[in-house]
């Protein structure tokens, strides 16, 4: 009896010869063409004989070939079909690459793939060297994690496990800012084991968080004016069982002495309390820096302590969402620290540090999406209460202005706008109560003016859109009408 892949051959074979045959009589028969009736014409020559008298002319005009003769006289005309020709050399040419494409298959079915069964024959040396091109994959990590569990994996093998995913972390500089790679039981249970360094451990923690938080801060300020800064690390992703704290340590200028901080949100320059410069996870550290600055250009430093600590371990401050200085922390798996330094230049109190952009380029309107949504609710019967949304996404440009409403010829203040170039938002709180519109009054303006001021003290922009905004005819739903008042503005 033949073997399958016998049986197989010998299948291919026939179905080979088959299609061979039926190419060939494709292509003939495509050469050949099909008849397509035509006029009457001599065969031997072509002449037309339309013209002639059948019991008369017994021979042709053109050539004197015998009319009378069978078959002298054609009435159709062979067409060649190039569809059939190019079907016939399809299947010649599938005669020979088929099998050969089918053969290749075959013998990579026998060849059985790099399944998570078959890492187990690997060499725990060859799966940590593998890292350097699957760290992304899970495979690897769970047959180290199994070896690792079962105690197969050595304290020098677990490390060099780990140096391979700090080394492709670190093909993000700013940091990770993502879960771990499929690899976070392995180093859960590596850490766990005491397998993991603590200064292994820290550079693990710098290239998931990055080695430097973010800053985001103007790079102009006029003189007086207090410098405020928004500090952090800028993810809510955490290394297992750890969250990150940190905390403001020092602030100073760059060849100079030490800068006090206050809070941002309080109108009096007192220093903040030190416990409150501090933060977790994607929370910043906000702080405004104290320091009555020549014009020129400056340097500050901001030295930032950062450490993990267990996720599940209360802070020790009065503030339950504050870590605190470092000296006040839980105990910390890894800590470290670093200093941002961050230039700012001061101009003259009378020369804006804000600067209006009026590029077409960037307009808001053309490359981004502005519009709102309003509505008024009754209050009194010659009072409403506005309620207004403006919503929109794409901004190529940051935006500070002052919001006025036009209903019914009325322009009201309705407070400030300040948004920087994101990708969607819904910005409320811009209602209040105005005086009560006649019922057909159903659409309003909004008028948005960009105001440096407004940036200067409310936002960290250095550029903003230098052009007013009007988004006309807004839909406004009067939900602050009676019934018949209603009917009439429907009607």
């Amino acid at each position: 009896m033949q073997s399958g892949p016998a049986i197989f051959e010998w299948s291919l074979l026939v179905l080979a010869g088959s299609a061979l045959i039926v190419g060939v009589i494709f292509i003939y028969r495509g050469i050949r063409g099909v008849p397509v009736l035509s006029d009457p014409k001599c065969t031997r020559c072509g002449y037309d004989l339309r013209w002639i008298k059948p019991d008369v002319n017994v021979v042709c005009p053109e050539c004197g070939s015998d009319l009378t003769v069978r078959r002298a006289i054609r009435f159709a005309e062979y067409q060649r079909r190039p569809r059939s020709i190019l079907v016939g050399l399809g299947l010649i040419v599938a005669v020979f690459v088929v099998p050969a494409g089918l053969r290749f298959l075959l013998v990579r079915s026998r060849v059985p793939p790099m399944t998570p069964a078959s890492r187990g024959s690997l060499p725990t040396s060859t799966l940590i060297t593998n890292l350097a091109t699957t760290a992304s994959q899970p495979w690897d990590w769970r047959e180290l994690e199994q070896r690792l569990n079962a105690g197969q994996l050595s304290k020098q093998d677990t490390a060099a496990a780990i140096d391979q995913l700090i080394k492709h972390m670190q093909t993000k500089p700013n940091g990770w800012r993502q879960p771990l790679p499929w690899c976070d039981r392995f180093v859960s249970a590596a850490d766990k084991a005491g397998f993991i360094s603590d200064e292994q451990f820290g550079r693990l923690a710098q290239a998931f968080y990055g080695a430097r938080p973010d800053v985001k801060a103007r790079s102009r300020l006029r003189q007086g004016q207090p410098f405020t800064f928004e500090l952090g690390y800028g993810t809510g992703w955490s290394l297992p069982g750890l969250k990150l704290v940190t905390a403001l340590s020092r602030t100073r200028l760059e060849g100079a002495g030490e800068l006090g901080v206050s809070d941002p949100f309080r109108d009096d320059r007192k220093p903040a309390d030190p416990d409150e410069l501090s933060g977790t996870g994607p929370w910043s550290i906000r702080g405004r820096v104290l320091a009555d600055l020549p014009p020129g250009k400056h340097n500050l430093v901001l030295e930032v302590d950062a450490g993990l600590i267990d996720e599940s371990r209360p802070f020790k401050t009065d503030n339950v969402d504050k870590p605190g200085q470092a000296k006040r922390w839980p105990k910390t798996r890894c800590r470290w620290n670093t200093t941002v330094t961050v230039p700012v230049e001061i101009v003259a109190p009378d020369r804006p540090a804000v600067e209006l952009v009026i590029d077409e380029k960037l307009n808001p309107m053309a490359l981004g999406q502005l519009s709102a949504t309003a509505r008024l609710f009754a209050r009194s019967e010659t009072k409403s209460t506005l309620e207004l949304t403006i919503h929109g996404r794409g901004l190529p440009i940051s935006i500070a202005s002052v919001v006025v409403v036009k209903v019914a010829g009325q322009e009201v203040w309705r407070g400030s706008f300040c948004v920087g170039p994101a990708g969607q938002f819904d910005y409320g709180g811009l209602g209040g109560e105005i005086a009560r519109p006649a019922p057909h009054v159903t659409t309003l303006d909004v008028i948005l003016t960009p105001s440096v001021e407004l940036a200067e003290k409310e936002t960290l922009y250095d550029r903003i859109w230098g052009k007013e905004i009007v988004l006309e005819n807004v839909p406004l739903q009067r939900e602050d009408l009676e019934e018949d008042e209603s009917a009439l503005t429907s009607s």
